[in-house]
């Protein structure tokens, strides 16, 4: 029963919840969206503090390149 457990929580750990697609999304965005979420997991894995703020602002920048990717995809 343990080991079934552990299994489930390591699956869940590893990998963020499948979306359905919105119809209005591109492709291209969602790409982006993908690439944003693995610079947070690499920023969430790191310690060293220069890296760490390094990886916080190329975050930020690829956030920010999300939400403009969204906000043309929805007009």
């Amino acid at each position: 029963m343990s080991q079934l457990i552990v299994k489930i929580y390591k699956f869940h750990e590893l990998h963020f919840k499948k979306r359905k697609s919105k119809s209005w999304i591109s492709p291209k965005s969602w790409k982006e969206v993908y690439k944003r979420r693995q610079f947070k997991q690499k920023l969430a894995g790191k310690r060293a503090e220069r890296l760490k703020v390094r990886l916080q602002q190329e975050y930020k920048e690829k956030d920010r390149e999300v939400k403009r990717s969204l906000r043309k995809d929805k007009k």
